[in-house]
C-alpha cells in the first residue's frame, strides 16, 4: 500500500545529490559552527567525534544515491550524526565546554569505543544472511504484510480511545491540567496516582495519549488513501470520528505539556505518510531537513518545560545554538555514555537488570521494591547531579547491562531486526493498508528518541503503540 518501490539502480541526479549531502554534512556544517568559537582545543576526542560525523554523513549520502524509502535507516544515522558526532565534536573542540569536567581521557576513549563497536555490530546485524532465519522472516512477513488494517476495527477502536481520553481528562481534573507546563502536568499526574506515583502516572499518561494518536493516525491514512481512490468507500462516520479525534489530540497531545520525543513522533509519523516519496529528492530533503530541525528547533521545543509563558531568556539562550550544544542537556548523549563507563567502573555491571526493569516498566514498585530506576536517572544520581532526568543512549544502556559483549549483542540484534523490517517494507507490497504501512513510519519517527533513551520511559509509549496497532489490524 505504501507509495514506494524497491530501487536497486541509482539515479544520476541522486548520485550528485548524495555527493552534495556528504560535503554539506561532513564539511560545510561543522566548519560553519566551529567558526563561531573564539578559542579551539584540538584533541584526540575532536578527531574521533569527526570520524563519527564522517561515517554517518557518508552513510546518509550513500543511501541518498539510491533514493529508497529507508525511513528506519535514515533516522538511525541522523541520530548518530547529530547526537554522537556533531554534538561531541563541538563540545570537544571548544575550550569553554563542560564536557571535559570531572571525566578522565580514558573514559572519553571508552565512550568512543562503545560507539564504534555499536556501529560496527549494527552493520554486522544488517548483513547477516536471512536465509538461516527463515522461520523468523516468515513470521515477520506474516505480521507486516498479511496483517491488514480493518476499517471497522479502526472505527470501534477510535470510539473506545476517544472515550478513554475523555474519562481520564475528567479524572485528572479537566483540560486545564493538560495545558500546564510539562513539569506541572507531570506533578498533576503523580498526584492522582496514589502510592504508585511513577508506574501509575506513566500508565495514565500512556492510556491518555497513545490510543487516541493511533486511532487518529490510522484514520488519517485510511481517509488519505480513500481520497486518492477512484471508488471511495468510507462512510461519513469515519470522517466524523476523524475530526473528533483531531480535536481530542489537539487537547491531550498538545506541544505545551507533551514530551518532545512523543510530540516529534506524532508530527514525523504524519509527515512520513502524508508526503509522497520521490526516489530522486526525498531521501536528501528528509535527511537534511530533519538534521536542521533537530539542531535548531529541538532546543526551542523545551520552552514549556517549567512555564507556559514565552520565556524570553530561553529564546535568547536557544538562539545561540553553540551555547545549546555546549551547556544544555538536550545534547547530553555522549556525556551520558561517558558517565555509563564511570558508573560501571565504580558499581559494576547490572547483568540485564536494567533491561528487565524496562520490560516491566508497568509493574508496581510497591510489589517489586528493588525495581530499577531508568538508566539515565540511575547514572545521573551516581554522578551527583541535582537534575537527574537525563537521557541514556542505547550504547550506554547496553554497556551498563552487559559490558562490551552487551553492546555487541544489542546492536547485532537491533541491526538485524530493523533491517528485516525495512527490507520487507521496501520489497513486499500489499493491495491493502498493512501493518507495516502503519508501523514503519511511527517507528522511524520514534527511533531517534528510543536511541537517545532512557529505554524505560521510551518503552512506556512504544509497547502500547505496538499493541494498539495490532488491535486495529487483522490477519488475512
Amino acid at each position: 500500500m505504501h507509495n514506494c518501490c524497491y530501487y536497486n539502480q541509482e539515479h544520476p541526479l541522486n548520485a550528485a545529490l548524495g555527493i552534495q549531502i556528504f560535503f554539506l554534512l561532513v564539511g560545510i556544517v561543522p566548519i560553519t559552527f566551529v567558526y563561531n568559537f573564539g578559542a579551539y582545543d584540538f584533541s584526540i576526542g575532536v578527531l574521533l567525534a569527526y570520524t563519527i560525523i564522517f561515517y554517518s554523513g557518508l552513510r546518509l549520502s550513500m543511501f541518498a544515491m539510491y533514493g529508497e524509502k529507508r525511513l528506519i535507516t535514515m533516522t538511525f544515522y541522523i541520530y548518530v550524526y547529530v547526537f554522537l558526532g556533531f554534538a561531541p565534536f563541538l563540545q570537544s573542540i571548544s575550550k569553554d565546554s563542560s564536557l571535559k569536567a570531572s571525566c578522565s581521557s580514558e573514559n572519553f576513549l571508552m565512550a568512543y569505543l562503545f560507539i564504534f563497536v555499536g556501529l560496527f555490530f549494527y552493520e554486522i546485524g544488517k548483513v547477516i544472511t536471512p536465509y538461516k532465519t527463515k522461520a523468523f522472516i516468515k513470521y515477520a512477513r506474516t505480521l507486516a504484510v498479511y496483517r491488514i488494517a480493518d476499517p471497522r476495527r479502526i472505527l470501534y477502536f477510535s470510539i473506545v480511545a476517544g472515550t478513554i481520553a475523555i474519562i481520564l481528562t475528567i479524572y485528572l481534573g479537566g483540560t486545564n491540567i493538560l495545558f500546564l507546563s510539562r513539569y506541572e502536568t507531570f506533578l498533576a499526574f503523580r498526584e492522582v496516582s496514589a502510592t504508585e506515583k511513577t508506574a501509575y502516572s506513566m500508565i495514565i499518561a500512556t492510556l491518555l495519549r497513545v490510543p487516541v494518536f493511533v486511532a487518529f493516525f490510522s484514520l488519517w491514512i485510511l481517509l488519505w488513501n480513500d481520497k486518492k481512490s477512484d471508488h471511495p468507500y468510507l462512510s461519513v462516520n469515519y470522517k466524523v470520528a476523524f475530526f473528533v479525534l483531531l480535536l481530542i489530540n489537539l487537547i491531550v497531545n498538545n506541544p505545551i505539556s507533551l514530551a518532545r520525543y512523543w510530540f516529534g513522533t506524532i508530527i514525523f509519523s504524519l509527515a512520513f505518510t502524508m508526503f509522497r516519496w520521490h526516489k530522486i529528492f526525498s531521501f536528501t530533503i528528509w535527511s537534511i531537513g530533519m538534521i536542521m530541525l533537530i539542531i535548531v528547533v529541538f532546543p526551542f521545543a523545551d520552552m514549556f518545560r517549567y512555564t507556559t509563558e514565552v520565556d524570553i531568556y530561553h529564546l535568547q539562550y536557544s538562539a545561540s545554538i553553540t551555547k545549546v550544544f555546549l551547556y544544555k542537556a538536550d545534547f547530553d548523549s555522549f556525556k551520558q555514555i561517558v558517565n555509563s563507563a564511570i558508573f560501571v567502573e565504580n558499581k559494576g555491571l547490572t547483568f540485564g537488570r536494567q533491561f528487565l526493569g524496562t520490560l516491566l516498566f508497568w509493574f508496581p514498585r510497591s510489589i517489586w521494591t528493588t525495581k530499577p530506576l531508568a538508566s539515565g536517572v540511575l547514572v545521573a544520581g551516581h554522578m551527583g547531579y541535582v537534575y537527574t532526568n537525563l537521557s541514556m543512549p542505547l550504547w550506554g544502556e547496553a554497556y551498563i547491562d552487559g559490558g562490551l559483549i552487551g553492546i555487541m549483542l544489542c546492536f547485532t540484534i537491533y541491526g538485524f531486526l530493523t533491517h528485516v523490517i525495512e527490507e520487507i517494507y521496501l520489497t513486499e507490497s500489499s493491495p491493502y493498508l498493512s501493518f507495516q504501512d502503519l508501523f514503519v513510519p511511527c517507528f522511524a519517527a520514534y527511533q531517534i528518541f528510543m536511541l537517545r533513551g532512557s529505554l524505560m520511559p521510551c518503552f512506556a509509549y512504544f509497547v502500547p503503540l505496538f499493541l494498539c496497532l495490532l488491535l486495529i489490524t487483522k490477519k488475512i
